[in-house]
Formats: structure tokens, sequence, C-alpha cells
């Protein structure tokens, strides 16, 4: 069973004419430090599909690297995936922006 657990996010940019958006993680249960991502989108000209560019970057404290980049890997970014294939993205958004009262 996957383990589940609730992060504080702040959006750090939107732009809807390059369709890019930036968040930095705040709070989060794991030792992930000055997590910051970057997300790019662009249409797929086969069909009506969405290409993600997302990339992040952060620090862990030595010897966890290889775990966290996993857990990155596993947990943010095949969630993160699996909710925008959905078809919710705009929800997503949402979400993200919605964390920054």
């Amino acid at each position: 069973m996957s383990q589940r657990f609730r992060i504080r996010l702040t959006a750090q940019a939107l732009s809807d004419l390059e369709q890019t958006f930036s968040y930095c993680l705040l709070d989060t249960p794991v030792p992930l430090f000055n997590y910051v991502a970057h997300v790019r989108l662009a249409p797929v000209t086969d069909g009506d599909r969405t290409f993600w560019d997302w990339r992040c970057s952060f620090t862990t404290r030595p010897g966890l690297e290889e775990e966290m980049r996993q857990m990155v890997s596993e947990q943010i970014y095949d969630a993160g995936f699996a909710f925008g294939n959905t078809g919710r993205l705009s929800d997503m958004l949402q979400m993200v922006i919605a964390a920054n009262p």
C-alpha cells in the first residue's frame, strides 16, 4: 500500500501565454528541502494531447538523495501525471493556486 501525505506549496509563477507554471514546496513530512518545480505544457500535433515537461530541483539530507529522487518520481510525478491524464489539468492548476490564499 502506498503512503499518502499532505504537503503545503506555493505558486511562484503562472503564465497562460507560455503555458507554464512553477511552484515550491513549503512543508513536507519528508526531508525535501528547497524543492522548486517548473511545468511547461505544449500541444502535441498528432491528436488532441498535451506534452508535459515537468522538472524539479531539491536538496535533502546526505545519504537520502536516491531515496528522495525515487519518491519524487513515483509519488509526486506519477500522481501528477495520473491526475493530469484524467482531463482535469485545470483542477490541478486551481489546486496550486488555491494553496496560496
